[in-house]
């Protein structure tokens, strides 16, 4: 009785791991375009609580994505959080690259970030240092909103300025 189902198992599983292994070592790259907003998320790094009218400066060199604004900012552009603390840009037509596996049982995608500088400053907390946000962190956080639509939210936590020390009063008076 084993003998009679070996062959059609043994057959089963030969094509299973044939069609896994076509899967695997197959890869069909496209590149497309999707509608990346860029979220600067600015708090205080004690209190957690948002700061309102921080400064995000952001130098640009271009990137990868298509508007008007691309052109407009060329060289840089700021702004400024509102209430909630947040900041926000968008940036059209962003380049995706991706890759899917031969039978589509798997697929990976990445969205190419703006080549961006940024630097955070709000009065009473010390400004951040300029970072690139086309780093590894940045791309891995990158969410999928709806196909043609992707977001990124970039927390910054600022850091209180520390009080000035007061003069003491003169002894000699």
């Amino acid at each position: 009785m084993a003998t009679r189902w070996r062959w059609p198992c043994l057959a089963v599983a030969a094509v299973a791991l044939a069609l896994s292994g076509y899967d695997r070592t197959t890869r069909i790259f496209w590149l497309g375009h999707t509608d990346l907003e860029v979220e600067f998320v600015v708090a205080d790094a004690d209190t957690g609580e948002p700061v309102e009218g921080a400064d995000v400066v952001v130098e640009s060199v271009g990137g990868w994505y298509e508007d008007e604004d691309q052109r407009r900012d060329a060289g840089g552009f700021v702004l400024r959080t509102s209430a909630g603390g947040s900041a926000r840009r968008s940036c059209r037509d962003s380049w995706v690259i991706g890759a899917d596996s031969g039978l589509g049982f798997s697929a990976s995608r990445s969205v190419r970030l703006p080549r961006w500088w940024f630097r955070v400053s709000a009065p009473g907390y010390l400004a951040t240092e300029s970072s690139p946000l086309d780093e590894p962190e940045y791309r891995r956080a990158v969410q999928r909103m709806e196909p043609r639509a992707d977001r990124l939210e970039v927390r910054v936590r600022l850091q209180r300025r520390p009080a000035e020390p007061h003069a003491a009063p003169d002894a000699a008076r």
